[in-house]
Order: C-alpha cells, then structure tokens, then sequence
C-alpha cells in the first residue's frame, strides 16, 4: 500500500510543468503516514476470516466473473510462458534469423541442446499426457537416437533440456485449455472434470479473494 501511495504521487509529481511548493509537506506526510501507522490485531483477523470465506467458495454464480478468472488465468500463463521460452532460448542459442541478421553462431553445446530438443519433442508428440519426468529407458531411448545422427550428448544436458521444453509445453497445454473453458460456463459442473476447467474455478477463488481484500482495505 506504501509503494503504491508513493507511486501516485511520484507520477503527479511528474505531471506537474511547474514546482510543487507544497512538496516537501507532502514528502513530510508521507514519512509520518509510514512511521506511525500499525495493523489493528482484531482487523488483521477479520481480513483473514473474510479471505478464508473466499477461498473455500466454490460457486462461479455468473459468466462474467468466470470470463475474468480465465483471463486472469491466461495473462498469468502467457508470462509465465514468455519466461519459459526465454529459458529454453538461451539453452539451445540463437535461431537462424538471429544468426543470419546477429552473424552469431551456435557454440557446441548448443548444437547439442537443439539436437536433444528435437528428439524430445517426439515423446511430447506421442504421449500428451507425459509426466515431467523422464523414464531411463526414454532417456537411454533418446541418447542412441541421437548417437545415430552422428550427436552424443551427455544425459544431464537431456535432462536439462527435457525441464525446459516440458515447462514451455505444459504451460502452452494449459492456456489452450483456459481458451476453450471460457464456452463452457453453462456446463461447468461437467466441464470441471471433462477438460480440467476447475483450474479456472482455481483462479476466480484467487481473484475474488484478492477484490474482496481490496475492498476490505479501502
């Protein structure tokens, strides 16, 4: 609450041509705002009462409010999937655009990391429903594959790869399945076990609990 009172008013401090003269009052009420406030013990027990509530409810009572927990959901997951692919990026090393534009080459072990991530795709295409971790007979499976294309990469650099590509692949999984929960409000109850949308229910929980603390705070 104290980084966002002092962001507003470094952003009207900013859109402000001329001198604020009352600036030094407002730096002055600030500092004293942040010395002698204090959390009231019975308050702090309220608001943990009335997240609690919230957390345990269950009932999505209308569209809009599910439309906005999936959208929540998808912002979340698009970041999340955004910070992935910079990972597994940086693991296998520039792309051909990237070399052709950048004159930048891949390093060996990168050579490796592309090698791997294409044989590893092919188990994410067979099985969509893989668990994050790797079986040793997938593991030995994709080692003498890659022997056979003239690539001998070490396990751990499999396994290094295999983390990166499933968390890419299992955060893509989930947001194709938030987009097509948003049509299924009025079946909810079936869609809940039928294509996992009690993810969304998940976060419209969070996002409730998170207003109704807002609003309690206010």
């Amino acid at each position: 609450l104290f980084k966002q009172l002092q962001h507003i008013m470094q952003s009207k401090n900013r859109d402000h041509e001329i001198g604020d003269l009352f600036q030094p009052l407002k730096a002055n009420v600030l500092e004293t705002v942040q010395a002698q406030h204090a959390w009231q013990a019975n308050a702090l027990k309220r608001l943990s009462v009335i997240q609690k509530n919230a957390l345990e409810d269950t009932a999505v009572t209308n569209k809009m409010q599910w439309d906005n927990s999936i959208t929540f959901m998808e912002q979340i997951l698009r970041n999340r999937i955004d910070l992935a692919s910079e990972e597994l990026d940086k693991c296998i090393g520039p792309s051909w655009t990237e070399r052709w534009t950048g004159w930048r080459s891949r390093s060996p072990l990168e050579h490796q990391c592309v090698a791997a991530k294409n044989e590893l795709q092919k188990l994410l295409v067979a099985d969509e429903l893989h668990g994050k971790h790797l079986e040793n007979d997938e593991l030995t499976t994709v080692r003498r594959n890659l022997q056979t294309q003239g690539v001998d990469v070490p396990y751990e650099t499999i396994c290094t790869v295999w983390q990166k590509l499933y968390k890419v692949t299992f955060l893509s999984r989930a947001l194709t399945s938030a987009q097509q929960c948003r049509k299924a409000f009025y079946h909810r109850n079936i869609a809940c076990n039928a294509v996992e949308c009690n993810d969304v229910v998940l976060f419209w929980r969070a996002t409730r609990m998170l207003e109704i603390t807002s609003n309690a705070l206010r």
